[in-house]
């Protein structure tokens, strides 16, 4: 049966309209994003920084710039030292057969046991000495070449060794007495004043070592310094007439002559004691040596006025010293004061200020900037008189 114009567009209609509708959606609806796959970059073992153009011209090198200063940073500013080490070897005494290496010494460089030294009257005791711990200036004497100076000028050459060296200490008198009527002190009393001489120890000595037989003298020098000028004294007629009156002639005027004057003066008439008039007791107090360098020129009168007294008798006691330089067999008195009884002398720098060793062997005086080189005394516990 044929079909009409009726059924063919029903046909047509529902075939197409599925088709319609899909076309449609995809008009209208929105576009996917597209799908991006990145694939990583080859990774660089040390990627080198991109050049960086320059923004100005190159000039020419700069001009080297001042240095900038610095401030140091602050320390805690160094222990000052005892003179008799920071001159340590220059001028040394002798006491005892050995040398002085220093009068301060620090019993933290001592080691070992206390040792006592038997003597009539008097306790001696020292301790051996630890060289590793002295300080630099010391230590360099303590393996060293020293030459020992006699009072007449001649000399003899020594060494140290460091296990020589000891820590001493000494003390004359009565220095305890006995307990519970007991005639002698106990070991425990005897113990305790040796203790006591140690902590209040004078000397850093060194035994003295030559091969063949002793080296003895007043002081001595380390070799390794230059050599001092050295003095010996000379016999001379201390009563010359024609001398004593040069000496009395420029005594007369000096300022420290004068108050010694003063103060001779000022005793007696305080004690009420008879005594002589004062250009009486200057003419009779009146000492001189003479002292002539060893392979040199110069020559010295020390003079000394003042008798010194005696101990206990309430006499005048003070004393005064003055030097004077011989030129041309003329005495010229000399800024520098003199020595009093001086046992040598020398110029240790060779500055034409003297040195010289006094209180018997006890001093190492010097006129030049530092007035004691060394210097110690030993206690006397017990009656002066």
């Amino acid at each position: 049966m044929p079909r009409s114009k009726l059924d063919t567009l029903i046909y047509a209609t529902i075939l197409l309209t599925p088709m319609a509708v899909a076309t449609g959606y995809l008009a209208f609806a929105p576009t996917p994003a597209p799908i991006v796959i990145v694939e990583p970059a080859p990774a660089s073992v040390c990627p080198a920084p991109a050049p960086v153009a320059p923004t100005t011209e190159p000039s020419e090198p700069a001009e080297p710039s001042e240095p900038v200063a610095v401030e140091p940073v602050a320390t805690d500013p160094p222990s000052p030292i005892d003179p008799s080490i920071a001159l340590a070897g220059a001028g040394m005494l002798m006491y005892d057969g050995q040398l002085v290496i220093s009068t301060a010494p620090d019993l933290s460089w001592s080691k070992g046991q206390l040792r006592n030294h038997p003597r009539a009257w008097a306790v001696e005791v020292s301790k051996r000495v630890d060289a590793a711990r002295l300080p630099d200036p010391l230590r360099a004497l303590a393996d060293a070449r020293i030459i020992v100076h006699a009072a007449d000028g001649s000399t003899c050459t020594a060494t140290t060794r460091p296990d020589s060296l000891t820590i001493f200490g000494r003390q004359d008198g009565e220095l305890a007495y006995p307990e519970d009527d007991n005639d002698e002190l106990t070991p425990a009393q005897r113990l305790a004043v040796r203790e006591q001489v140690f902590a209040e120890a004078q000397l850093l000595r060194a035994r003295l070592h030559r091969d063949e037989g002793r080296c003895e003298g007043v002081w001595a020098r380390a070799a390794a310094l230059p050599a001092p000028a050295v003095f010996a004294a000379r016999e001379q007629d201390e009563q010359d007439p024609a001398l004593r009156a040069k000496l009395l002639a420029q005594l007369a005027g000096m300022p420290q002559i004068e108050a010694l004057a003063r103060a001779y003066r000022q005793h007696n008439a305080e004690s009420g004691e008879d005594q002589p008039a004062w250009s009486v007791y200057l003419k009779d107090t009146l000492q001189v040596t003479r002292w002539d360098e060893l392979s040199g020129t110069r020559s010295y009168l020390n003079v000394v006025i003042g008798d010194g007294g005696e101990a206990c008798s309430g006499l005048f006691s003070d004393q005064v010293a003055v030097l004077f330089r011989l030129d041309s067999g003329e005495p010229v008195a000399q800024d520098d004061p003199g020595f009093l009884h001086p046992l040598a002398v020398m110029d240790l720098e060779r500055d034409g200020h003297l040195e010289a060793v006094t209180e018997g062997g006890l001093q190492l005086e010097s006129r030049g900037p530092t007035s004691t080189l060394q210097r110690f005394n030993i206690p006397y516990h017990g009656c002066p008189c």
